[in-house]
């Protein structure tokens, strides 16, 4: 069994003098994503042991549809590995890289935690109520619908058997007893769409449809937490299914 530390880092950035279209989003954050780890890091196209946030504290223009960061931008990035390589080469490309471009200059790193429910009602199992960051993005196996909520009968049921594959991926010995997603609260849950190039080529895009969605997540305290630094669904190494816990909130 794998020692349990996790590590979630806050990266800071100044604000943009030039707008982003909120279609660009994804394909501005991985092509720096890229740029500091190199253009042939050994992550790209592997398991992702990790998850990168999009681009965080922006306001969006919902007539243009360009995206302001006038008070700075940020993301998070997280794994469950204590001192892994990724973290120290993701540092290390950043310092390297400072410039993200559109204006923003990296400004600091903020190490945060995950707060996880660890109080138990007895004969109940422990869970926490979670709300994406990022959106999920759930692909068919086999097939290149992208499932979301609104589209599919059986959500849950996939979302929690992805889950399951990718933390068996992780650690193959992991305790999976009681372990179930659910969603909550439907008002607050929207179907989004994001734009991602193929291979770098802006002419070739992916239209994905995911989830901006709360949900309650049941199960093992250090599973639920692996999985947050994991992040829920696909290419989470890409600026998806990046959740923040929000036990504390009031979420009636």
């Amino acid at each position: 069994m794998k020692n349990l530390k996790n590590m979630r880092i806050k990266i800071n950035f100044s604000k943009n003098n030039t707008p982003i279209h909120i279609d660009d989003s994804i394909d501005v954050l991985n092509s720096y994503i890229n740029k500091c780890l190199g253009r042939l890091n050994q992550y790209h196209d592997n398991f992702s042991n990790y998850s990168i946030s999009s681009m965080q504290g922006g306001k969006l223009n919902i007539i243009t549809k360009f995206l302001n960061f006038n008070d700075g931008m940020y993301i998070i990035i997280s794994t469950p590995d204590d001192n892994t390589k990724f973290i120290n080469d993701i540092i290390y490309g950043i310092m390297k890289n400072p410039h993200f471009g559109y204006g923003m200059n990296f400004i600091s790193f903020v190490p945060i935690d995950v707060d996880t429910f660890t109080t138990t009602k007895k004969g109940h199992p422990e869970f926490d109520y979670v709300q994406t960051i990022s959106p999920i993005l759930l692909k068919e196996k086999n097939g290149r619908k992208r499932l979301t909520f609104k589209n599919c009968d059986n959500f849950e049921e996939e979302l929690t058997l992805r889950s399951v594959e990718k933390l068996k991926k992780y650690d193959e010995n992991i305790n999976l007893k009681n372990f179930k997603i659910e969603i909550n609260n439907f008002k607050n849950n929207n179907k989004v769409k994001k734009y991602v190039s193929h291979n770098n080529d802006s002419k070739k895009r992916y239209e994905n449809d995911c989830n901006m969605i709360r949900l309650k997540i049941t199960g093992n305290n250090r599973t639920r937490k692996i999985l947050y630094e994991l992040g829920i669904g696909s290419s989470t190494g890409s600026g998806f299914g990046s959740v923040i816990v929000i036990n504390k909130l009031n979420i009636s």
